[in-house]
């Protein structure tokens, strides 16, 4: 009997990790996470200043964030294009605006990078944003909302810890800041954060929102917009894609920060909110250009 029931278990088992296995195969990967392969390929890259090749060697329990990230932006530095210096420096200009809401010990960056809509954090505060996501967002609220996101990522220490993590795997022991920073863009294509992480960088995003008054529906509605322009290439997802998806669906995310925002909406009726259109289109922050008309009594209602 107790052999039968071993047998008969060990049965179960392999029948679920044949179908694992089979449904991973044949399971369409979804181009959003990879669309920034290439450039961190590039990136990846040894660096070819000679003057910026650091001599000294250190383990990898001993790397610091800030200067990890000082090597990553000078990467970018000499491989992205800063065609749009305009739209670089309204980027960079917003995302300054939130240091008061940072404890990282190093200045946030954006770079903008050609591609169809995306968004990527990397240690040590370097943040990209794609020419394909500034075309599909359309108000300085939904670009706050994303920027928020990623900036979450790098608070809550998720990159840092997994490049390190996985340096540390790989056994690779000693090494320059230039080295790790070519490890970690490397790392970064294959960088996948947990639903819990995501949920994390999401609540991240949405109080930065709130905090600074901008439309609490501005993440649902960035959400919204991402899964429109993915639609043809997705399919929709089901019990078992979103069991295996380390990223929640744009479509469960849109619809629960929905609810959160009319929530918070609910609980503080008095409350103006800043949509940001003209901020948008004129590359200008808030912070920079305040705009009357562009403050609303009924969140949600132009996004």
């Amino acid at each position: 009997m107790k052999r039968f029931r071993s047998i008969f278990f060990l049965s179960i088992i392999f029948a679920i990790s044949f179908v694992i296995v089979i449904y991973i195969q044949q399971t369409p990967k979804s181009p959003f996470p990879s669309s920034l392969a290439p450039l961190f390929l590039e990136l990846g890259k040894p660096i070819k200043t000679v003057d910026r090749v650091i001599s000294r060697t250190l383990p990898i329990d001993e790397i610091d964030e800030k200067e990890l990230g000082d090597e990553i932006k000078l990467k970018f530095s000499t491989v992205v294009s800063q065609c749009d210096e305009v739209s670089i420096e309204y980027l960079n200009s917003l995302v300054q605006s939130f240091n008061d809401e940072t404890h990282k010990p190093f200045q946030y960056t954006v770079f903008l990078v050609k591609g169809p809509p995306n968004a990527s954090a990397l240690p040590g505060g370097v943040i990209c944003i794609t020419t394909g996501l500034l075309e599909l967002l359309e108000n300085e609220a939904e670009l706050v909302a994303i920027l928020g996101h990623e900036i979450g990522h790098i608070e809550r220490g998720h990159l840092f810890d997994a490049a390190r993590g996985e340096m540390l795997r790989r056994k690779t022991n000693m090494g320059s800041y230039p080295f790790y920073a070519s490890q970690c863009l490397q790392l970064m294509m294959d960088l996948t954060f947990s639903k819990s992480q995501e949920n994390e960088a999401d609540e991240y995003g949405f109080r930065l929102l709130v905090k600074k008054k901008y439309d609490p529906f501005a993440l649902s509605s960035s959400f919204k917009k991402m899964d429109a322009y993915f639609a043809h290439v997705q399919q929709p997802p089901s019990i078992l894609d979103d069991f295996f998806a380390t990223h929640p669906h744009d479509k469960h995310r849109a619809e629960k920060f929905h609810s959160r925002a009319q929530l918070w909406i609910n609980h503080h009726p008095q409350e103006k909110w800043y949509v940001g259109k003209k901020n948008y289109a004129n590359h200008i922050s808030q912070f920079e250009m305040d705009y009357p008309d562009e403050w609303i009594e009924k969140a949600g209602d132009v996004t």
